[in-house]
C-alpha cells in the first residue's frame, strides 16, 4: 500500500502513512496488522529524531553499498487520526517541487513488524516514489534485503500448502534455514504439477528472483 500526495493544490505538510487497521492489506496480497497505533508514536518518540523520507527507498537500498541517498524530506512528528497514522513533514526544496509538478505521487513507509503475526511496532522511514510495490514498502528490517516478490502462482501454491506468502518471501530473502529450501521445493514441484512447468526451469528462476533481491 502507499499514499497519493495530492492531485490538486498545494504540496501537503501532512500525509497518510499508514491506513487505519487492525488489518493492513497490500497490492500483492501481503497482509500486516496495526493494532497499536500510539505504539509507533511512542517509539518514534522514544527515538528523538526525525525519520527521513527519501526516494525509491535509497536509504534502505543504496545508502548500506556507500552510494547517494539525499533526504527528500523529515518526517517531524507522527499523528493518530483515527487509528491511521499521519506524519507532519519538512519537505526539501527539491521534493517540494517534484511533488508540486507531480513528478512523485505516492509516498510509501518502511516499517518494522513482528514475522509471527504481522503486527507492525515501528516506522523506520518512507520513500516517495510512483511505483507503489510492496517488495518496495514492506522493508521490515532495516539494512536487510527486500523479500522477492513471489509472482501470482507461487502466492496460490503457498497459500495452497497453508504457507504464508509474506513470511516465505521474507525467509527466501535472508536466506535462514535449510527448512526454507525444502519449502521452496516443495511450492517448485506444486508449481510444476500445476502448471506443466519443468521443475528445474521453475526453481532456476526462483534462485534468480531471490539472488536478485539480495
Amino acid at each position: 500500500f502507499c499514499t497519493e500526495l495530492t492531485s490538486t493544490g498545494p504540496v501537503p505538510d501532512e500525509v497518510q502513512l499508514l491506513p487505519a487497521g487492525p488489518e493492513l492489506l497490500g497490492r500483492d496480497g501481503r497482509r500486516w496488522r496495526l493494532n497499536a497505533p500510539e505504539q509507533l508514536i511512542t517509539e518514534f518518540k522514544r527515538d528523538g529524531k526525525p525519520l527521513v523520507i527519501d526516494w525509491e527507498h535509497a536509504s534502505q537500498h543504496r545508502a548500506p553499498q556507500g552510494l547517494d541517498a539525499p533526504p527528500a524530506g523529515w518526517i517531524v512528528e507522527l499523528i493518530n487520526k483515527a487509528g491511521a497514522i499521519w506524519g507532519r513533514v519538512d519537505w526539501t526544496a527539491r521534493a517540494r517541487q517534484q511533488i508540486a509538478a507531480r513528478e512523485y505521487r505516492f509516498i510509501s513507509p518502511g516499517f518494522l513488524f513482528d514475522q509471527a503475526t504481522g503486527a507492525i511496532f515501528k516506522l523506520v522511514h518512507a520513500g516517495l516514489t510512483n511505483q507503489p510495490n510492496l517488495s518496495m514498502t514492506a522493508l521490515n528490517q532495516a539494512n536487510l534485503p527486500a523479500p522477492p516478490q513471489l509472482t501470482p502462482e507461487q502466492v496460490a501454491i503457498c497459500q495452497a500448502l497453508g504457507k504464508d506468502p509474506a513470511a516465505f518471501a521474507q525467509a527466501m530473502a535472508q536466506h535462514t534455514t535449510p527448512t526454507i529450501h525444502n519449502e521452496q521445493a516443495r511450492i517448485v514441484e506444486a508449481i510444476a504439477r500445476a502448471t506443466g512447468k519443468d521443475p528445474a526451469e521453475l526453481a532456476a528462476a526462483m534462485a534468480q528472483q531471490q539472488a536478485a533481491a539480495s
